[in-house]
């Protein structure tokens, strides 16, 4: 066991977490909660949220390129 292990705490963001686990070439960080081990986080939880992320952003520019079409298409019937 590590004496002194690298944690993370329950509030921070998620890019943060993912520079300790690059820079440590770690793929799993207890997490702290009030100095009490809340739970373990693991790459794979970090790549679903980073698959969550991914996927509505690209619904998000869609939407948005959607709109822009329908705008740009009664802009140019004047």
């Amino acid at each position: 066991m590590t004496p002194t292990p690298i944690i993370c705490y329950a509030d921070e963001s998620l890019e943060r977490v993912m520079t300790k686990m690059v820079d440590n070439n770690i793929r799993h960080l207890p997490v702290v909660y009030k100095d009490e081990l809340e739970g373990m986080l693991s790459i794979t939880d970090i790549v679903e949220e980073l698959l969550k992320k991914a996927k509505f952003e690209n619904k998000l520019l869609k939407t948005i390129f959607r709109t822009g079409q329908k705008k740009w298409k009664w802009n140019n019937k004047l």
